[in-house]
């Protein structure tokens, strides 16, 4: 397979707009974690904010907090079927 410079040209600045807009993505869904939770925390760099623990340790906090929750309201029933060949 060859790849033209011409081509790498175009797809190079698509994939960075992608990885940005991942990384905002990603930021968003943190601080909705975070924010939920009370916490005065706030997230606007992913690899240097998450390297605190105290933010870390409350996104750890309010994501538990949140599966806590969701699995005490929803009831989980056994699938119905016979599985048996």
């Amino acid at each position: 397979m060859h790849v033209r410079v011409t081509e790498l040209v175009v797809i190079k600045p698509v994939i960075l707009i992608l990885c940005h807009y991942c990384v905002q993505l990603y930021t968003d869904w943190v601080n909705y974690f975070l924010q939920k939770s009370s916490s005065t925390c706030r997230v606007t760099d992913l690899q240097t904010d998450l390297a605190d623990t105290r933010i870390l340790t409350a996104l750890i906090e309010a994501v538990g907090m949140l599966l806590t929750y969701y699995m005490s309201v929803v009831q989980f029933r056994p699938i119905m079927g016979d599985w048996s060949i």
